[in-house]
């Protein structure tokens, strides 16, 4: 396989991905607005985003399942990235709470197909031991699209409302879909149909027992829940990213009803702060983890609990970032309170002054 052509479609993914989290954390960014707009509770503000993670995770699953059937992957995932940016930018023009929540859902449910076709895509373009780098850039499409969502959509608010920037922030998506459509290295189409069975008592017997059948999908989760560090994994990484959604979804809020913020001043300062610190922990992982994942016995199965304790220092320092930033502007705020409803020291006969009874 060609350098160019797999650098180019690790860079299309990118590109991909990066659109897939500046649509995700925009309802974050405008989540103060729109509720005061539409006049809804803390809790129906928290479904929208709840809406979206149950059919975002939910989907992933059977559509991993369909990449491993299709013999070109292109086409699904340009319609997924069609279908978001289509509820995305309707978002803006929704004009009550039901139909915001059906667009949170459609958005979630596009989006569920980008991981599972990045993927199954690198993985037919690169060895085992040659992954972990092109996944690490991909990754780093998350503190990106935190850095372009947030202040995007902050200069767009500045500009105009809420509901003309999830227009503007949406309409690059159109141009990525035809992108990925035309300009997507499909490693799999030349040799998916030689790979099938001659013999269609066979071919069906494949499709049965194929990468896309639920019996296989219920054997490799078996298997899965079979082994106890996978199991802990994953209960780990739900306790982070249940924490991690939940900050992220009332963060702005926080900003803009305690402290009185502007969505432009929120943006900038989740958005630089954010994709900072996310990109030194992607940084992290990649440079600790490349001669990591070329380990043999002992230290190459321990390598992902390794990568995970270098990486969760990095987190932290991104954590305490996040909420020192917030206790700064409290602490600004509230001296200039105290400052403004003080009253000033009155002058004496001595020329010293005295505090105002």
């Amino acid at each position: 396989m060609a350098l160019a052509v797999r650098d180019w479609t690790v860079a299309l993914l990118l590109l991909v991905f990066v659109s897939d989290y500046v649509d995700r954390l925009l309802l974050n960014l405008f989540l103060e607005p729109i509720g005061n707009e539409f006049s809804i509770s803390d809790l129906q503000r928290g479904m929208l985003s709840t809406a979206f993670m149950i059919f975002h995770a939910g989907g992933a699953w059977p559509i991993a399942t369909l990449v491993e059937r299709v013999p070109n992957r292109a086409p699904l995932l340009a319609s997924s990235v069609l279908v978001w940016t289509i509820f995305s930018a309707a978002t803006g023009a929704c004009m009550n709470y039901p139909q915001l929540v059906v667009c949170r859902i459609m958005v979630g449910i596009g989006e569920a197909v980008v991981t599972p076709v990045a993927q199954s895509l690198l993985c037919d373009l690169y060895e085992p031991h040659e992954r972990s780098t092109p996944l690490g850039y991909y990754l780093a499409g998350i503190p990106l699209g935190q850095l372009f969502g947030y202040v995007g959509g902050g200069f767009a608010a500045q500009q105009s409302s809420w509901r003309l920037a999830f227009l503007m922030v949406s309409a690059p998506g159109i141009a990525i879909a035809a992108l990925v459509l035309h300009a997507l290295h499909e490693p799999r189409k030349a040799t998916f149909v030689a790979t099938m069975p001659a013999d269609p008592s066979v071919a069906n017997d494949a499709q049965t027992q194929g990468g896309g059948s639920l019996r296989y999908f219920l054997t490799a989760m078996t298997v899965s829940l079979s082994i106890p560090a996978w199991v802990l994994m994953q209960c780990t990484h739900l306790l982070a990213a249940g924490a991690l959604r939940s900050g992220e979804a009332f963060t702005a809020s926080l900003l803009a009803r305690r402290f009185g913020l502007p969505v432009s001043t929120i943006g900038n300062a989740l958005g630089i702060l954010g994709g900072i610190s996310g990109i030194a922990a992607i940084w992290h992982s990649c440079s600790g983890g490349l001669n990591l994942f070329s380990c043999r016995g002992h230290w190459r199965g321990n390598r992902h609990a390794f990568g995970r304790f270098i990486n969760f220092f990095t987190e932290m320092q991104r954590f305490m970032i996040m909420r020192c930033w917030v206790s700064v502007i409290y602490d600004i705020k509230t001296s200039l309170d105290k400052l403004a409803h003080e009253p000033a020291p009155l002058p004496t006969g001595d020329g010293e002054a005295e505090p105002a009874p």
